[in-house]
């Protein structure tokens, strides 16, 4: 679990969801699916061994699911501003 906040000095607050932290939570998110380990000579990676209810897809909990872990969609889809109106 990686939190971040960014000072608001404008509100004198402290806020998590900025537009760079969600980029920094893609690159972390990559970084993550490129994990690999040797499991008894065998290359695995978090796509073998995650939880996978709906057959093909890794159960995610992640703010990047409301892009669909796509970053072109962050653009797309709004940005920030799309998810302070998901979270509102």
């Amino acid at each position: 679990l990686i939190l971040g906040t960014v000072p608001d000095h404008v509100n004198s607050t402290s806020r998590i969801v900025s537009e760079d932290n969600i980029r920094f939570l893609f690159e972390v998110q990559k970084k993550v699916d490129a994990i690999r380990a040797n499991y008894s000579g065998l290359m695995v990676s978090l796509q073998d061994i995650c939880m996978k209810p709906l057959d093909k897809d890794c159960a995610t909990q992640s703010i990047l699911q409301y892009f669909k872990m796509d970053p072109n969609n962050f653009d797309n889809y709004g940005g920030v501003e799309h998810l302070n109106y998901c979270f509102e």
